[in-house]
C-alpha cells in the first residue's frame, strides 16, 4: 500500500489531539486496471451530509470541554479528522498519517512527538473498523468507534485497544429474536448483508430462533456488490415465500436495491424486521416504497439530547473555519452550487450539474433538510460520549503521577501517564 497518498485531513492544534476517522465522502468509481502496474486508489466521491455532521460533532466535543474549567485544567485539546472515504485502503492510509504525523506515512516511525495523539474515534462501518483495530492493536493504541457493532470485536485477544460507545449486534440480534418469539412467530425469513456485521448479527438471531423451536423458511444473504440478476433472484424468493414474517439484517445501502425493486413490483403484505443499519434511514422513505414497508418494526440505536449541538450545526460557513478541508464540499452538496477553484468546483461535478456559483451568502437556516433531523443524532450522541469518555481518561492519567512529576511540563506529565496506562479505559460520567 503506497503511505504517500493519503486523504484529506482537518486539524486543530491543541495540548492533546484526539484524532477522528470518518467516511465523509462516498467511495468513487474504481480505476481501470491494466495489471501493469500497481492500481490507483480509488477516488473520493460526492461529500456524504451525515457523516460531515458526524465529524463536526467531535469538532462541537472538543470545543465544549474546552470551555470547562474543572476537565483538563490547563490543557486544550485539539483534534485531527480524517476522511476514510467509505474505503479500507483509504482509512488505513488515514490512520498511518494520525499515528506517524506525516503525510508520506512510515511504518513504526513517528516524527511528531508533541502534541500527544490520545486516541482515535471512528470508523462507522464494521467492516472498515475491523482492519483499523487491527493495525492499532499492534501498537495498543486506543480507538473507540461510534457505530462498528459486529461481535468479533469484543474479542480483546484479537482487538486489546479497540473499544466503542455503541452496543453489539448480539444485543440487537437477541433483540429481535425476542420480539419474535414473544408474538407467536413460528416462520419467519431471513435476509442478511453478506458482511461481518450482517452475518454474524443475523447467525445470532437464527440461533435464538432454533433454540426456541421457531423455523426459518429462507436465509439468504445481499451481496456486497450485487447485479440486477442477484436482485431479482431474492425479489422472486421473498414474493413467493409463505412466510409473512422477514427479519432484515443489513445496512441500507445494500439493502435499498432490493427493496426499490421490492416496491417496484408491488410486493405488500409483510412484516419487516429491521436492524439499526436501516430502521431511521430516510433513504427507503419514498412515496411508492410506502405500501412495501408498511407495518416494519425495528430496533433503533439508543440517542439522547446534546444541548447546543443544533445551533452549532447552523453556524458552520465555510468563512468562519478555514481550516477546515471538507466544509466548501459541504456548502457545494447541501446548496447545489459551486466554488469556482481553478476552473473546478469542490465535489468532483461537472459545472453543468452546478451552474450557479456559491457565495458565502446562503443561510443553513431556511434548508429543510435531514441533516438537522433529530433521527439522525445517536450517531452524533455516540461520538459526544467517545470524546467526552477520552478527556475523562486523559484527566486521569494527568492527576495519577502529578506529584511525583512536579518538575516536568504539564504535557509530558500527561503522555508519561498514558505509556503507564496504555490502553485507554473508558469511564462512567454523566453527559447530562
Amino acid at each position: 500500500m503506497d503511505l504517500s497518498l493519503t486523504p484529506d485531513v482537518y486539524s486543530r492544534d491543541g495540548d492533546i489531539i484526539i484524532g477522528g476517522l470518518f467516511p465523509i465522502h462516498y467511495q468513487g468509481d474504481a480505476p481501470d486496471t491494466g495489471f501493469k502496474e500497481p492500481p490507483d486508489p480509488a477516488p473520493c466521491g460526492r461529500l456524504e451530509k451525515i457523516f460531515y455532521q458526524m465529524a463536526q460533532s467531535l469538532v462541537f466535543s472538543v470545543e465544549e470541554i474546552n470551555r470547562n474549567p474543572h476537565l483538563l485544567p490547563n490543557l486544550t485539546l485539539g483534534f485531527s479528522i480524517v476522511d476514510s472515504c467509505d474505503t479500507v485502503e483509504q482509512a488505513l492510509r488515514g490512520v498511518m498519517r494520525l499515528l506517524t504525523g506525516r503525510k508520506q506515512a512510515l511504518a513504526n516511525f513517528c516524527c511528531k512527538a508533541h502534541p500527544p495523539l490520545a486516541a482515535i474515534v471512528g470508523d462507522d462501518k464494521s467492516y472498515m473498523t475491523i482492519p483499523v483495530a487491527r493495525l492499532l492493536g499492534i501498537y495498543r493504541f486506543p480507538q473507540i468507534s461510534f457505530a462498528a457493532s459486529v461481535p468479533v470485536l469484543s474479542d480483546k485477544i484479537q482487538f486489546p485497544s479497540f473499544l466503542r460507545t455503541t452496543p453489539s449486534d448480539v444485543d440487537q440480534a437477541y433483540g429481535l429474536a425476542r420480539l419474535v418469539i414473544h408474538f407467536g412467530w413460528t416462520w419467519v425469513g431471513i435476509l442478511a448483508e453478506e458482511s461481518d456485521y450482517g452475518v454474524q448479527g443475523s447467525q445470532v438471531f437464527y440461533n435464538q430462533l432454533q433454540e426456541a423451536g421457531h423455523c426459518v423458511d429462507f436465509f439468504k444473504f445481499l451481496p456486497m456488490v450485487i447485479s440486477r440478476e442477484t436482485t431479482y433472484s431474492l425479489v422472486k424468493i421473498i414474493k413467493t415465500s409463505t412466510a409473512t414474517v422477514i427479519m432484515v439484517f443489513a445496512t441500507v445501502y445494500f439493502l435499498a436495491p432490493v427493496m426499490d425493486a421490492l416496491a417496484r413490483d408491488g410486493v405488500q403484505g409483510k412484516v419487516w424486521l429491521a436492524s439499526d443499519g436501516w430502521t431511521i434511514n430516510t433513504i427507503l422513505n419514498k412515496p411508492y416504497q410506502k405500501n412495501t414497508l408498511q407495518g416494519t418494526i425495528g430496533l433503533s440505536p439508543i440517542s439522547g439530547k446534546i444541548p447546543g449541538l443544533d445551533d452549532f450545526l447552523y453556524q458552520v460557513h465555510p468563512f468562519r473555519a478555514t481550516e477546515d478541508k471538507f466544509i466548501k464540499a459541504f456548502w457545494e452538496e447541501i446548496f447545489g452550487c459551486r466554488w469556482d477553484v481553478n476552473g473546478r468546483n469542490q465535489t468532483n461535478i461537472g459545472a453543468a450539474v452546478k451552474s450557479k456559483a456559491c457565495t458565502g451568502k446562503e443561510d443553513l437556516k431556511v434548508l429543510n433538510d435531514s441533516f438537522y433531523s433529530a433521527d439522525q443524532l445517536w450517531a452524533a450522541f455516540n461520538i459526544y460520549n467517545a470524546v467526552y469518555a477520552i478527556a475523562h481518561a486523559v484527566h486521569e492519567m494527568q492527576l495519577c503521577n502529578i506529584k511525583e512529576e512536579e518538575e516536568q511540563d504539564k504535557v509530558r506529565r500527561v503522555y508519561i501517564c498514558a505509556h503507564k496506562v496504555r490502553v485507554l479505559e473508558l469511564k462512567h460520567f454523566s453527559s447530562d
